[in-house]
């Protein structure tokens, strides 16, 4: 039972590391990017700049999971309740992914209408699941390797 909270506590720690990367990451390339950087001409919809950047943020955010969560877990398990969390989450924010950006995007948009109004495509939020997967896993084995 001590082992199982244990790696329950990793993979919740490491989920935490995955958020704060998956915030600040995407901080960041808003700000090299701006409103026109990351969006479609006029359009809420996401750039291939941003899009490929997220892919970025996704494999880095899940990579930092893995990683703290197997210096901090028992034994490997704790990584793959992370991945389960991962999964989970990204499948349970597909199914409620609604867009709410509509019309003509402002040429002058702030950083949190942004994020609430970008409409990203739907093959991203797919591919977000393998690359939370696989970047957890990989995190994982660097952090095995030290």
């Amino acid at each position: 039972m001590k082992t199982f909270l244990r790696n329950l506590g990793a993979a919740l720690l490491g989920y935490v590391a995955v958020s704060i990367v998956s915030f600040v990451l995407p901080v960041a390339m808003w700000m090299v990017l701006g409103p026109e950087g990351s969006f479609r001409p006029e359009s809420w919809d996401t750039s291939t700049a941003w899009n490929a950047g997220w892919i970025i943020v996704a494999v880095t955010g899940a990579a930092t999971g893995g990683f703290v969560c197997s210096k901090v877990a028992a034994d490997r398990r704790g990584v793959w309740i992370l991945i389960a969390v991962l999964l989970v989450a990204g499948a349970l924010a597909l199914a409620f992914y609604v867009p709410e950006g509509e019309g003509v995007r402002p040429a002058d948009v702030g950083m949190f209408e942004a994020m609430a109004s970008a409409r990203s495509p739907a093959w991203l939020g797919w591919l977000n699941l393998p690359l939370a997967a696989v970047g957890a896993f990989f995190g994982a084995r660097i952090a095995e390797r030290d």
